[in-house]
């Protein structure tokens, strides 16, 4: 009985640790503008094309324009809950 018990121990702790590790992948660059270009389009389909996203080792960069301080704001809020951005630099200009 101790020995199923021990068993099933170490069999749940390789398996946590080893789910814990997949959720910390840190995503390319490139992964990182497609995700923020898709929560960009999410929210405001029509603007997307406007808004561009340039990624460096972390750091997004929009710029383009929108018609208002709240789009703008969304956007940079899309962009920042995008995982692995570590910062986002908003170049965004309203009309």
């Amino acid at each position: 009985m101790n020995r199923k018990l021990y068993f099933a121990t170490v069999f749940l702790l390789i398996f946590g640790l080893a789910c814990g590790s997949i959720n910390r992948v840190i995503p390319t660059d490139e992964a990182m503008k497609v995700d923020v270009k898709g929560k960009i389009a999410a929210i405001y389909p029509t603007q997307a094309t406007e808004i561009g996203v340039t990624v460096d080792s972390g750091v997004v960069t929009l710029t383009g324009t929108v018609d208002t301080v709240t789009q703008r704001n969304a956007i940079r809020d899309a962009a920042n809950s995008v995982h692995g951005v570590k910062r986002v630099i908003d170049n965004i200009q309203v009309k």
